[in-house]
């Protein structure tokens, strides 16, 4: 029973006159130290984990909608020869990227909420003393939403505007 501002001079004195001798020590000071350096290490691993994984789904996202509008490049094409005007284009293009958009943070919602309080479970049956509760990160998410739904929406009109610099009779005449 220790005062918790002298903890660590107390832990540092019995380590002391512990040293040397064939006594085993262990103190709550030491647990709590080697639980913020595991937790500091799951926490870097976790983020370049994540943001690998972020990496390949954006660069998956980026070749999905590049490619399907390179395939669809006559078919958008066709649409604006019969009258559809750039701007109706271009909002068609952008719900196809806000629709994907709310697909993915509505997996990512469940089954990340799902992935997330299960770790922290795991984590609390192992030491239910040293683990903190449970708290969702909402500003990350809405912040990752909010990144996820920019992408998501600017992504078209940028693939759009490099495959229409061409004219609408170069597009149509196009073949595959």
């Amino acid at each position: 029973n220790v005062d918790s501002d002298s903890t660590e001079l107390v832990n540092a004195v019995l380590s002391e006159l512990v040293t040397g001798q064939q006594i085993e020590m262990a103190s709550t000071f030491a647990m709590l130290q080697e639980q913020q350096a595991a937790r500091t290490t799951m926490q870097i691993l976790g983020s370049t984990i994540g943001g690998i994984l972020a990496l390949i789904g954006l660069f998956n996202y980026v070749n999905l909608i590049a490619v399907g509008l390179l395939t669809r490049k006559r078919e958008l094409a066709t649409l604006e020869s019969i009258g559809m005007s750039r701007n109706q284009m271009r909002k068609m293009l952008r719900w196809e990227g806000a629709i994907y958009g709310i697909i993915t943070m509505a997996i990512s919602t469940t089954l990340g909420t799902v992935v997330g309080y299960g770790l922290f479970r795991l984590l609390q049956n192992q030491n239910e003393v040293l683990v903190p509760r449970f708290n969702y990160p909402f500003i990350p998410a809405a912040t990752v939403f909010a990144l996820i739904m920019l992408i998501c929406l600017v992504t078209p009109e940028i693939c759009y505007r490099s495959i229409s610099k061409s004219t609408l009779i170069e597009r149509l005449r196009e073949t595959e």
